[in-house]
């Protein structure tokens, strides 16, 4: 008897391969796979058109016991297939092998997974320096980044990592992550039990992901406060990257889908209004330029409110009821704070009261400015930092502790000199009765 074997490929690449080894096998009937036999081996390819025939084959193995053989099952097999391909065997007619068999060589399908990442803010963003959105002195900016696999296979150990721009103090007690879009938002301490893990580094925010399954999402929320002392015209920068995957380092710089848009945001300080202090009728620099370097101090009206004026019953202490609502900076140690007087961006909160920023704001004039900001070295976090103005010296608390030391040496001194004067009192008295 003779096999024909025909090698197919599911592919327009038959002149791309070399030859395939093809072993012809035997076994006798009533015994399984185990026992399959090498009888001939034949390598297959483009010369040959991927076709041979194994002939005189015998179909029964006969022993020495007379009138005593066994029919032989033939099968053919496929050793070393190419890389990336996996071989099946089909027989043309599973009755009759002598129909031949078919050696079918298919690509092996590799699933992986496709990640890309995604990042917006509130409140509006540019996505260029020049259309930058606007915030101001302690305005609050949340990041939010996602990370998305499309592919069809879950993505493992993905690590993402966020320089988040100077001048912005993150709450990292507030950040937040979700799996999907409606899911739950989670604490750092709940992702951690989810299988995500948020670290941060002064500015760098890192999170890994553990598994994220195919077709699902991960969100990290960020939220950030505008440094009290961000310079006028600062812009944030801001990008998220995938970094690795699965322990290997991505190519980020290469790969737009491992790195998330770049959005902006700019300081702006508006500038303080002066009524005529720049000699003009116009009121001052106009609001919407840059503020400058030492900025009017608003004048004191020579006549006091005239209280009997019917015309005048604005009431400089109260807030105006056309003030924008204000949100003090976030920190749960700070004191309730009311709302200033005026601008929330034209005041600092000072020793218990509002005061205005033009005061403050003079390098010859100030004696002192209050930052709430990150938490300097010797201070404790959401506490008024005082710091000493180069032009006017030590702080009128340490004029006033020395003026108690000079005056306890004066009590002191006073006091030895009545104690002495009484001893000589005495003596002479003595004296005198001796």
């Amino acid at each position: 008897m003779y096999i024909p074997v025909e090698k197919v490929w599911e592919c327009d690449c038959e002149e791309e391969h070399e030859p395939v080894e093809v072993h012809l096998l035997r076994r006798l009937a009533g015994q399984d796979e185990s026992y399959n036999e090498l009888h001939e081996v034949k390598f297959l390819g483009p010369y040959e058109n991927w076709e041979h025939a194994f002939i005189n084959l015998p179909q029964y193995y006969t022993t020495l016991q007379p009138l005593y053989s066994h029919r032989i099952i033939w099968t053919v097999y496929e050793a070393n297939p190419p890389a990336g391909y996996e071989p099946e065997v089909v027989a043309n007619d599973p009755n009759n092998p002598e129909e031949g068999y078919r050696i079918i060589n298919s690509p092996i399908q590799i699933l992986l997974p496709e990640l890309n990442i995604s990042k917006t803010a509130t409140p509006e963003y540019g996505n260029t320096a020049e259309t930058a959105g606007e915030v101001r002195r302690a305005n609050q900016i949340n990041y939010r980044i996602t990370v998305s696999n499309s592919g069809e296979a879950p993505a493992f150990y993905v690590v993402v990592e966020d320089e988040i721009p100077a001048h912005l103090i993150i709450n990292q007690p507030g950040i937040r992550g979700q799996f999907g879009e409606d899911g739950p938002l989670l604490t750092i301490d709940e992702l951690e039990a989810q299988g995500v893990i948020v670290e941060v580094y002064g500015q760098l925010v890192k999170w890994t992901i553990e598994s994220l399954a195919y077709e699902s999402t991960f969100t990290l929320h960020i939220p950030t406060t505008v440094s009290l002392n961000a310079p006028n015209g600062t812009i944030f920068r801001n990008q998220a990257l995938i970094t690795e995957v699965d322990g290997d380092a991505t190519d980020y710089e290469n790969a737009e889908n491992y790195r998330s848009e770049i959005i902006y945001h700019e300081v702006y300080v508006p500038t303080i209004q002066n009524g005529g202090g720049n000699g003009g009728g116009n009121g001052g620099d106009d609001p919407g330029d840059p503020p400058p370097n030492v900025p009017d101090v608003p004048e004191v009206p020579n006549e006091p409110q005239d209280p009997q004026d019917p015309e005048d019953t604005e009431d400089p202490q109260q807030p105006s009821s056309e003030l924008e609502p204000w949100t003090p900076p976030y920190d749960p140690q700070l004191p309730d704070i009311p709302h200033p007087p005026g601008d929330p961006n034209d005041y600092v909160w000072l020793d218990g009261e509002w005061v205005p920023l033009a005061y403050l704001d003079s390098a010859e004039d100030d004696e002192y400015v209050v930052l709430y900001d990150a938490v300097p070295t010797g201070a404790t976090a959401g506490t008024p930092t005082r710091r000493v103005n180069p032009q006017t010296g030590d702080e009128s608390s340490v004029m006033t502790l020395i003026l108690l030391i000079i005056g306890a040496f004066t009590f002191l001194g006073a006091f030895l000199v009545l104690v002495m004067y009484e001893r000589n009192s005495k003596g002479a008295k003595k004296r005198k009765a001796c």
